[in-house]
């Protein structure tokens, strides 16, 4: 009779417990970019707060979740309207595959800046092999990663 007890409270804690936690994906967040149009020039937000314009990359190709877009060079996202800068808190998740024939130089993965890029907020680029992620206030490299060609990787960075 007291195991009976004992389990009996333990689940009537868990479930008072569990009764009171609630959180959603989407509690907080900013901006959910997909990446995964198939055609025309917006990035939608998920969230429908803040849509992009894809300059120059080509959509629609094979991604790791669904589709993806396939940047080179020249190509780049913006978004309508910018973040707050006065963040102190905050995390970006992404994922990205450099191909084989990638150049060697400096290539901007996401860049975060204030209108003169001279603060920088936050950069994530990759060079020849290493990722270098470098937050707000940072004048050196915060951290550097090896990453191998023709993969997927995700990255979660937050301050």
């Amino acid at each position: 009779m007291k195991q009976n007890f004992r389990f009996i409270l333990v689940f009537l804690f868990l479930a008072l417990t569990m009764s009171f936690v609630s959180a959603e994906l989407t509690d907080g967040l900013l901006g959910y970019w997909k990446f995964d149009e198939t055609s025309g020039t917006i990035i939608t937000d998920s969230l429908t707060i803040n849509n992009g314009t894809n300059v120059g990359a080509t959509i629609n190709q094979t991604g790791i979740i669904n589709k993806s877009y396939y940047y080179t060079t020249n190509d780049y996202a913006t978004f309508d309207a910018p973040l707050p800068q006065s963040y102190t808190n905050y995390s970006v998740s992404l994922w990205f595959f450099i191909n084989t024939d990638a150049p060697t130089t400096k290539l901007s993965l996401f860049t975060y800046d204030n209108a003169d890029a001279t603060a920088g907020l936050m950069r994530i680029t990759y060079t020849n092999g290493t990722l270098l992620v470098q937050p707000k206030g940072t004048t050196g490299t915060f951290t550097a990663l090896t990453v191998s060609r023709n993969a997927w990787h995700h990255i979660v960075f937050g301050r």
